[in-house]
């Protein structure tokens, strides 16, 4: 509000950055899409539908989910924070979108990946706090 008169400045560059990375799932997906072996299997990338499946897997098994009955411990977050740095990472960059749609799909998939280890890291403040 302070500078009206200023329009903000933005580099180019740092623009083209953004929007390599926002559409990178549909690059990979390009790249990859000739590879498909058996119906929807593809070596190169997955669909954001596939690392939706992986990442309640890795929350289910670690950090406490139904398969558990509900109960976790600390190695078991710990393995499962391990897991959702993978897939902060490494699972994240091999989605592949198909269209626009899937696109908006991928990055649910990276804001759910982002709340998901949010959760196993406060499960296991929760569990570390001194009940009264």
């Amino acid at each position: 509000m302070d500078h009206k008169a200023e329009p903000p400045q933005v580099d180019d560059e740092h623009i083209k950055r953004l929007e390599e990375a926002v559409f990178k799932p549909l690059e990979t997906y390009r790249v990859g899409r000739n590879e498909i072996v058996a119906g929807t299997v593809a070596p190169s990338y997955i669909s954001p539908l596939q690392g939706l499946q992986r990442l309640e897997k890795i929350m289910d098994e670690y950090v406490g989910g139904y398969s558990m009955f509900y109960v976790t411990s600390e190695n078991l977050l710990n393995r499962g924070l391990e897991h959702s740095r993978y897939a902060h990472g490494g699972l994240f960059e091999q989605i592949g979108a198909e269209d626009l749609h899937q696109l908006q799909r991928a990055w649910e998939l990276q804001h759910r990946i982002l709340t998901a280890e949010s959760v196993a890291r406060h499960t296991g403040a929760r569990a570390r706090c001194p009940r009264p």
